[in-house]
């Protein structure tokens, strides 16, 4: 057992602490054998911790202070009933909350009530504290006797509520005593209310008059423990101040204390306000890039934030008054938003405020933007006709213009399906395509798309086309001939089909080719090397594309490196 506090109202009630943090109570304790009512464990006290004093207020046995001498733990609780709770009160004793830091040992404590104010005392390693009013954690203590007492180790403290006296001895500077008179009341605060919102950053603060006051104190802070004050305003003689310098949307707490010839009360419960958020600014915007092109029509816009605001408002018009609006969102948290549905190839004008409880500011400045133009829709195909036959080996593929194209994408497959490609041609500039290497008498199916800066269309319906068959080149004797020759066609005039014979004495690359009369070439019959013997090739009437040719005079030639000859035939309807 490490002490002991006795009650004198109501009288024979025995507080008693342990050096492992034990805290009991037995009532009734001048006779019999009570038992110990455990008033510690499990109330928050700091565990194993040395209790070094436990003082009682002389006036109510309810009320009652445990001083706790360790480092590093809340030193000061006080309860209010009987300890069936306790709340930690050594406020600015203690650097952080929690009893750690750099905070001075608490050593003793007493309760003295006089003239209607209650003084705390607490002796510790650096000197002798009170206050007049417990308020929790935020609890005020003030050094008394700083330049007598000093800032020693206070080991113990007595004191007489008859007569207001007060004993303190020090581990090094001996005893010192002194009388406490009847105290000023503390004022009771008037306005603002505790909690008050949205006060005027020039907010007149008024308390009650207290009897015999002939002046007050206000301090206002942006702490609960008063640990730095931006205002310590000392001599005021009326019931009100008005403090300067107040910044918006800013919580404060503040007291007042009262004075007069024989001292100064304790300050008042504190009470805290808000003071009124002034408008933000204008926000800056920032993506898109003002005048910005080719945007998405499902667009993120971007600003920065503005200190202080709570929420922002868009708009996008289509105007640059922002006559009507094609999107006015308000309410929004973050620095973006989403517009969609917008229309293809369109300026449109957007801005940006910031809100706050006190209110909206102005636009920011307004940027434009264009949206992307719309996809081209689909091409329609031109020639050769859907289904058509005959057609060349090394087609000529032709389709309409889509309007807003840039280049046109063309497929052609063996599969109606389009599963695998033949070709597959993307960053076509013109209409037309002069397809390669396809295979005599096979059935093609072929489409075109269309892109430009706003996507790609689907693709156009799909054609197919039949090439046609290799060329029937006959051999009609396999002895070599004496010479070269190309011989007249037969029939000649014909339709809808002749037969040409040619000869060639060796073995050599032969070309035949149909030409028109303007001597552009029609058909080309034969392209491949031939051993020697004689040859007939059948013409059928019609072109590359697998289209009939008008009736008229052409022309067959027969090519090789030895021998060049070209022959007239008529095709008569």
């Amino acid at each position: 057992m490490t002490a002991l506090g006795i009650s004198k109202v109501t009288a024979n009630r025995l507080y008693y602490g342990t050096d492992n943090g034990g805290v009991y109570r037995l009532d009734g304790a001048n006779s019999g054998d009570p038992s110990p009512v455990d008033v510690g464990t499990g109330k928050g006290l700091p565990s194993g911790a040395y209790v070094s004093c436990i003082a009682v207020d002389p006036t109510d046995f309810d009320r009652a202070m445990i001083v706790f001498s360790n480092y590093n733990v809340q030193s000061l609780f006080f309860t209010t009933n009987g300890g069936t709770n306790w709340s930690a009160v050594a406020g600015n004793l203690e650097q952080l909350a929690d009893g750690t830091g750099n905070g001075p040992s608490c050593r003793w404590a007493s309760i003295l009530p006089v003239g209607g104010t209650t003084t705390y005392f607490v002796g510790t390693s650096t000197g002798l504290y009170s206050t007049s009013t417990l308020n929790g954690s935020s609890t005020v203590w003030s050094q008394e006797g700083a330049t007598t007492i000093g800032s020693v180790v206070v080991d113990m403290i007595v004191s007489r509520q008859a007569d207001g006296l007060v004993v303190a001895a020090t581990h090094a500077n001996g005893a010192f005593s002194a009388t406490v008179g009847a105290t000023l009341a503390a004022p009771n605060l008037n306005s603002p209310a505790n909690g008050a919102t949205n006060v005027a950053t020039n907010t007149s603060l008024s308390w009650d008059a207290v009897s015999s006051a002939t002046s007050y104190t206000v301090q206002v802070s942006t702490s609960s423990n008063f640990s730095s004050l931006v205002v310590n305003q000392s001599g005021i003689t009326g019931t009100s101040y008005s403090p300067t310098g107040l910044s918006g949307g800013t919580t404060y707490h503040w007291r007042v204390s009262a004075e007069n010839t024989t001292g100064t009360s304790g300050f008042s419960t504190a009470r805290s306000f808000t003071t009124a958020l002034a408008p933000p600014s204008p926000p800056t915007l920032a993506a898109p890039a003002d005048g910005a092109t080719g945007v998405s029509t499902s667009l993120m816009l971007s600003w920065n934030g503005v200190a202080g605001a709570t929420s922002y408002a868009v708009q996008v018009s289509l105007f640059s008054n922002f006559a009507a609006f094609v999107v006015n969102q308000s309410g929004l948290t973050g620095t973006t938003f989403t517009a969609s549905g917008l229309a293809n190839g369109t300026i449109y004008f957007w801005r940006v405020s910031a809100s706050n409880p006190g209110g909206t500011g102005g636009f920011s400045s307004t940027r434009t933007f264009t949206s992307i133009v719309a996809a081209p829709t689909a091409p329609t195909l031109a020639a050769p006709a859907n289904g058509a036959t005959g057609i060349s080996t090394s087609p000529t593929l032709s389709w309409n213009m889509a309007p807003g194209a840039d280049s046109y994408t063309l497929q052609i497959s063996v599969s109606s399906t389009f599963d695998s490609f033949l070709l597959n041609q993307s960053g076509l500039t013109s209409t037309t395509f002069n397809a390669t290497g396809l295979s005599s008498g096979t059935t093609y199916f072929w489409r075109v798309s269309a892109t430009n800066a706003g996507g790609t269309s689907t693709f156009s319906a799909a054609r197919s086309f039949t090439t046609s068959p290799a060329s029937s080149v006959e051999l009609v004797d396999g002895l070599s001939p004496k010479d070269f020759n190309l011989a007249q066609n037969y029939p000649n005039p014909f339709n809808p089909s002749t037969s040409i014979r040619f000869s060639l004495p060796k073995e050599s690359f032969v070309r035949i080719m149909v030409l028109d009369a303007a001597g552009k070439v029609v058909r080309q019959l034969v392209r491949e090397a031939k051993s020697a013997g004689t040859y007939l090739v059948r013409w059928d009437g019609r072109d590359e594309n697998g289209s009939v040719v008008a009736s008229g005079v052409y022309f067959y030639r027969l090519e090789s490196p030895y021998y060049n000859r070209t022959m007239k035939m008529v095709l008569l309807k």
